[in-house]
This record gives structure tokens, C-alpha cells and sequence, in this order.
């Protein structure tokens, strides 16, 4: 046993000795820079873009021990807390706070060691994804040429590359799905291919006489063999596959990752899932103050990273919101030394609400201010509430710009303290409020020049879309209604020409997926093919969605059924000399007819040239 724990220490320490250069060369950078000439944004930035993505080229290809990811953040955060006098100042929180998104409170910085599984996680996802690349076949040839790389064993003598990969494939096997194409290459059994189910295999028993193993063996002209699916598998199974769409592009069976809107894995896609799944794992513990609050409301984060003010002003917000001011109350609390009380008024403690809202001296500030918030006034006992409350002006009339010359004005009032207590200064407060006001005022003059932002250029693309159309085209509207009694659907599909008279119209019926959005995208589909059969050329196809026309557009799926679908409607796309999509919230009234009508016919119905429909 003790010879065991020598070789298991003996191995730990030649680890620490192989990648000890990454912590090393961090520091050397970290210490070469000037921390007290930059604000907490631009520490940000060098934080981000420079140190975190020093060890990235080793981390892609080895698993770093856990022991030196501490020590590397452990740099990182003091680096990002500062130092005095050679001494490091105080954490004011943890790093894992600092590394959540920052819509949920955080900064986004890396968590090292969910962000090493994430780039390994990609090497793995090429090995599945790419064969025919050389170093998948070197792989595959050495340590799982019989069988699947999240069933090999790993033998003694692999690498420590091996190994690091070995340590994060069940990650990427919980987060892929097999994307059904023709279904030659996905096993029924084994494989992980049905969306609905938990780890995305077959809940039914496989029977005893039953010979059928390949995906392609349940499929007959583009559509599920609905008999045989019911008799071989249980009802919730046969729900789920019977709900799968079929590909009519005939592609091979394809891997899909879950976590990512286009199927791909991606570094990013990959690091939030596994951050996700520590905090479930975890239980959402946090024993930090005042982090309930402050977690709870995507709104004021995602509002307080666009205003457009300086970077260092924000994160002084971040930090007045987060309770990580270092007014005098909460240092008190923090290292039970100093004065809690006021150093401006002396008469309260130095709280962050005192601080803005109900010191004598701030009080000066804001009566000198050009914008007033009396409605508030009884939210400045919890700067939160009070935040959140302000954040309603911005539906009005400048009320952005109001915010933005509120958060200046706090800043200027924080300031003005710091000039007091540590300088002996007294600021007149029409000069907070004059400098509060140069500085709005020069970074809205910044900020004026801006460019149309990409949503309202693709506005403007969808109504020229819309408007145009040339004599020859064909302008296709359709409509989707569900009877969840029957679990049927019925689609209306009108195509009609530059004159607006009724050229081509069809009712469909089918069973109900499950889902609108997924039922109006094989209404689309469907439509598309329905044009393509009478060699129409030119179409356009108006949607009642916008999330739907996103899709399409973008090629970002909502999920894996969605994405078999918008691929298929692409490819179709590319057999027309035009084919255009665009938004038309009015719904036409003779599809709503003809696909009301399509829940009582028992098959498909046309009509071409229709005199009366």
C-alpha cells in the first residue's frame, strides 16, 4: 500500500514538473504589467485575452492536474484583487463567482478546469465527427479499432493524451445524439438516437426474435414504417421515434451536439454544459452574502453590461450590486478593523446605500443633479431594489440616457469620498455633477455614429424580400392546425400569383409531432416540395413565425429534430431559381379554411388551377 501511494505522489509531482512552465510563464507576463495604471476593465481584458490564453495550445491536448489549475487561478484572482506594498489586497470573493456569465452576476472569466474538459472535449468531438482525418485513424487504429470510442477500454500503457481525452468521452457521449438521416449507420439498440429519452437510447427490451438492427430497417419511401415501430417498442418509445422527421435529402446519419444551436460542438457550447453541471452537482451551494439577490434577476446584469458608459464604471457598479463596495461597514465586517462609521457625515454606518443615498453629502450631489428620481426614494434602502426599479425608465423616452447619467453621478459620488478620506479634500458637489455630466455627455458623442444594429438590417432585407416579386412568381402562404384529440394536424396551402388570384391549393394531414413550431416547419417543407413537383422556379414563402424564419435563415436550430428539418428546407431551396422566405403576420383566411378542412379528410387533397376553393 505505501508503495502504491509513492508511485501515485511519485506520478503527481513528474506532472506538476512537466506543465510547471505554464505557471510560470504566467507569472512572468502577470508581473511585467503595471497593475495600478489599469482599471478593473482593462485588467479584464489582459485577464481574458492574454493570460487565460497562455496554457489553451496544452490544455486542447492533456488534462492539467488539478493542483496546478488552483495555483494558476489563485494567480489570476490576485492579479484581478491587486496588490499593496507587495502585499496582496483582499479577495473581496471567490474566483468561481467572478468565472459565472455574466448575465448571472459573474465576469465571465474561466473556470481552468472545466475549460481544460471542454478543449479536450473538442478532440474527442473531431475523432466522432471526422474518421478520415490521419490523427483519428492513428487513434483508432491504436486504441478502439474494434468498437466505439466511448466503449473502449484503456489499456495501461496509453498516453497520457489518451487518457486525458478517456477522462471526458462520457461528457461528450451524454451530450451527443445521433442526427437521423437514411439510418444505415445508427444501431437501434445501442446507439444514443431518440431526442426524448434521458441518454437518448430505446427504454424497450429488445425481443428475443427480432432481427432488425439498423435505423434504415424502420424507414420505408421517406416515412417511419408506423406498424412495426408500434409492435417492437413500447409506447413512449414509439411516440419518440414516430415524432423523429425523416431527412427526404437522403443524408448519412450524422452526430449532433445538444448543447449548441448549429449541432457542433464548439468550446464554448461545451464549457457552459460542463459549468452547468457543476452547479447541479453542487446544488447551487453558495455561502457568500448577498448572492441570492443579485443572482435572481437576469435583467439588471444583461442592462448594466450595454449602457453605454466606461468599462470601469461598470464594474463599479458590478461591485456596488454584488455588496463588494469596500465602503467602511462591510470592511469592518470583513477584517473586524477601521471605523464602520461614515468618514463624510459621521453620523451612520458606511453601508453602500449610505454611501449613495442617505449620507448628508451625497444628498448635496443629488439635489444639484439635472435629473431627479423621487419615485425611488423609498427603494435607496437596498440598492438592488432600487436598481431594478430605475431600470424600468428605459421603455421611456431617454430613459437610457438617464440611466447612463445616474451611473455617473455615482461614480462621481464614490470619488468624491475616496478624495475625502484618503486626500483630506472637500469637492464642491456642482463639481461632482459637472464632471458626472462631461463624462455622459463624451461618451454618448462617441457612441452617436453607431451603425444600424444587424436586427434591423435584417428587417430591412425581410421587407425588401417582401416587397419585391416579379410576374413569375409565386407567392405561398400555409396554416397549421392541430386537433390534440385525435393527435392529428392539418396544413392549408394556397399559392397564388402577382395578381393575387388563387393558382395552386392543398390540403395535408398528418399525426401531430408534438410541437408547433416543429409542425409549421414540415408545413414549409412540404409546401416547398409541393412547388418544386409543378417546376415552379420562382417562389416566395410567407411565415407566420419569426423564430421559425430565423432558423431558416441563420441555420440555428432550436434542436435536433428542428435542425433535420431546416436542413432539408435549405437543400430544397437550392433547387430553385429563387426561393425567398419571409415574415406576414396576417394570416390568410382560405388557408385557415383548407387546413380545418384537413382534419377530416383521411389523405392528402389538391387542387391545381382551382375555379373556387
Amino acid at each position: 500500500m505505501c508503495n502504491l501511494q509513492w508511485l501515485v505522489y511519485t506520478f503527481l509531482d513528474v506532472q506538476q514538473q512537466v506543465f510547471g512552465y505554464i505557471k510560470d510563464s504566467i507569472s512572468r507576463r502577470m508581473n511585467s504589467w503595471k497593475n495600478k495604471l489599469l482599471s478593473q476593465g482593462g485588467k479584464e481584458v489582459l485577464l481574458k485575452s492574454v493570460s487565460m490564453a497562455m496554457p489553451v495550445y496544452t490544455m486542447s491536448c492533456f488534462k492539467l492536474p488539478n493542483k496546478l489549475c488552483k495555483e494558476v487561478t489563485s494567480i489570476f484572482a490576485n492579479y484581478w484583487w491587486g496588490e499593496s506594498e507587495g502585499r496582496n489586497k483582499m479577495h473581496w470573493c471567490s474566483w468561481g463567482r467572478l468565472a459565472r456569465d455574466k448575465k448571472e452576476g459573474g465576469l465571465g472569466f474561466r473556470e481552468l478546469q472545466n475549460f481544460n474538459k471542454a478543449l479536450l472535449a473538442k478532440q474527442v468531438w473531431r475523432v466522432i465527427s471526422k474518421p478520415n482525418l490521419l490523427v483519428s485513424k492513428v487513434l483508432r487504429a491504436k486504441y478502439f479499432h474494434k468498437e466505439s470510442i466511448f466503449k473502449c477500454k484503456i489499456p495501461k500503457c496509453a498516453s497520457w493524451i489518451w487518457q486525458s481525452l478517456m477522462n471526458v468521452r462520457d461528457f461528450v457521449r451524454k451530450g451527443t445524439r445521433r442526427k437521423i438521416g437514411n439510418g444505415k449507420a445508427t444501431n437501434i439498440w445501442e446507439d444514443n438516437w431518440i431526442p426524448g429519452n434521458k441518454d437518448g437510447k430505446v427504454t424497450t427490451v429488445m425481443p428475443q426474435s427480432c432481427n432488425i438492427r439498423r435505423v434504415e430497417e424502420l424507414i420505408s419511401g421517406f416515412r417511419w414504417r408506423i406498424p412495426l415501430v408500434s409492435r417492437i417498442f413500447n409506447r413512449k418509445d414509439a411516440k419518440e421515434i414516430l415524432d423523429i422527421p425523416i431527412s427526404i435529402a437522403g443524408r448519412e446519419d450524422s452526430n449532433y451536439w445538444l448543447h449548441s444551436g448549429s449541432g457542433t460542438y464548439t468550446v464554448n457550447s461545451g464549457y457552459k454544459a460542463l459549468c452547468q453541471e457543476t452547479s447541479q452537482h453542487k446544488g447551487r451551494r453558495d455561502n457568500e452574502a448577498g448572492t441570492s439577490s443579485a443572482n435572481s434577476n437576469e435583467k439588471q446584469w444583461k442592462w448594466l453590461w450595454k449602457l453605454k458608459v466606461k468599462s470601469k464604471i461598470k464594474h463599479f457598479i458590478w461591485r456596488s450590486l454584488n455588496g463588494l463596495l469596500p465602503v467602511n461597514d462591510l470592511v469592518f465586517k470583513r477584517i473586524h478593523q477601521g471605523d464602520p462609521i461614515c468618514d463624510g457625515c459621521g453620523e451612520q454606518e458606511e453601508s453602500i446605500e449610505h454611501l449613495f443615498f442617505q449620507c448628508s453629502r451625497a444628498q448635496e450631489v443629488w439635489k444639484m443633479a439635472p435629473i431627479q428620481w423621487d419615485g425611488l426614494t423609498e427603494q435607496t434602502r437596498n440598492i438592488l431594489v432600487w436598481w431594478n426599479s430605475m431600470l424600468e425608465a428605459t421603455n421611456r423616452i431617454e430613459g437610457r440616457e438617464h440611466v447612463e447619467l445616474t451611473v455617473n453621478i455615482l461614480w462621481q459620488i464614490w470619488k468624491r469620498r475616496n478624495e475625502w478620506k484618503f486626500n483630506a479634500k472637500r469637492r464642491h458637489p456642482w463639481e461632482s455633477i459637472k464632471k458626472a455630466l462631461q463624462e455622459w455627455q463624451e461618451q454618448a458623442s462617441a457612441w452617436r455614429e453607431e451603425k444600424s444594429t444587424p436586427v434591423e438590417a435584417e428587417r430591412d432585407r425581410e421587407t425588401a424580400e417582401t416587397d419585391e416579386g416579379g410576374r413569375d412568381e409565386m407567392q405561398i402562404r400555409l396554416s397549421t392546425h392541430v386537433q390534440e384529440q385525435t393527435n392529428r394536424v392539418g396544413t392549408g396551402i394556397i399559392a397564388t400569383n402577382f395578381n393575387h388570384q388563387l393558382v395552386s391549393a392543398w390540403a395535408l394531414t398528418d399525426r401531430y409531432a408534438g410541437s408547433h413550431l416543429q409542425t409549421s416547419a414540415e408545413a414549409v417543407k412540404m409546401a416547398i416540395i409541393k412547388a418544386r413537383q409543378l417546376q415552379w422556379q420562382k417562389i416566395t414563402v410567407h411565415l407566420l413565425s419569426p423564430q421559425l424564419l430565423k432558423m431558416i435563415t441563420n441555420g440555428l436550430a432550436k434542436d435536433i429534430k428542428m435542425a433535420t428539418l431546416t436542413d432539408d428546407i435549405n437543400s430544397l431551396r437550392a433547387l430553385f431559381q429563387k426561393c425567398s422566405f419571409c415574415l406576414d403576420r396576417n394570416l390568410d383566411s382560405r388557408c385557415e379554411w383548407i387546413s380545418d378542412y384537413a382534419l377530416g379528410i383521411s389523405q392528402d387533397e389538391e387542387w391545381i388551377n382551382p375555379q373556387c376553393v
